[in-house]
């Protein structure tokens, strides 16, 4: 089979998609020497992150940098990680070069309003978050997901719970999502319901389910 960088990289998605984030690590270490483009050292950088490496992560982020200077997806990687290790005095610096530049970009506006939740300013938060077209919101999971988060802490639950409806039409698979549904129901006094979203993953092996 064709080995090219390529390749490796969508044979590394769908082992990622399978389940098996160990095989989706070995093709894409071969991919990463082979490529011309940042697309192999950015899926590494988010498989890092998705197993916890959170400075292996923010190291390889730097490095997309250092071979692509300026490369958006790299910097947009490199604010991940800068979050996921609680950095986030470094994270909004870059969130805020970024806006500098270009004051439309919905990623760093998306992640100005993840910045501000954690800092406890939900209210600010959710009004830098309503800017977000519902396109782009909607096309990101993770996105639609914190989304839904922020709008609930700021007291618009109705609408986090509209948004985690319109995910789940999108990806019924998303346990992350029917999780904060069915504590919105709960919070509703509504187990019948909360049930009713869990029910499809009941057998599922899921840490989070337990």
């Amino acid at each position: 089979m064709n080995r090219d960088a390529a390749a490796l990289v969508v044979r590394a998605r769908i082992a990622l998609m399978q389940g098996h984030p160990e095989d989706a690590g070995k093709y894409i270490d071969e991919a990463i020497p082979k490529a011309v483009s940042p697309d192999a050292m950015l899926f590494k950088t988010g498989l890092l992150l998705t197993m916890g490496q959170r400075q292996a992560a923010l190291d390889l982020s730097n490095k997309v940098l250092e071979k692509f200077p300026g490369n958006l997806q790299g910097r947009y990687a490199r604010i991940e990680a800068y979050i996921a290790l609680s950095q986030d005095d470094k994270a909004k610096a870059e969130v805020d070069d970024i806006l500098a530049k270009t004051p439309n970009n919905y990623m760093a506006v998306y992640d100005r309003a993840v910045l501000l939740a954690r800092a406890g300013n939900v209210n600010e938060a959710w009004r830098v978050a309503q800017s977000l077209p519902g396109e782009f919101r909607d096309s990101v999971p993770r996105v639609a997901l914190m989304v839904a988060q922020i709008a609930a802490k700021a007291g618009n639950d109705q609408t986090g719970a509209s948004i985690l409806g319109r995910l789940l039409l999108k990806d019924p698979g998303s346990i992350p999502a029917r999780i904060n549904l069915a504590a919105f129901h709960l919070g509703r006094n509504n187990p019948d319901e909360a049930l009713k979203v869990l029910n499809p993953v009941k057998d599922s092996q899921d840490v989070q389910l337990r």
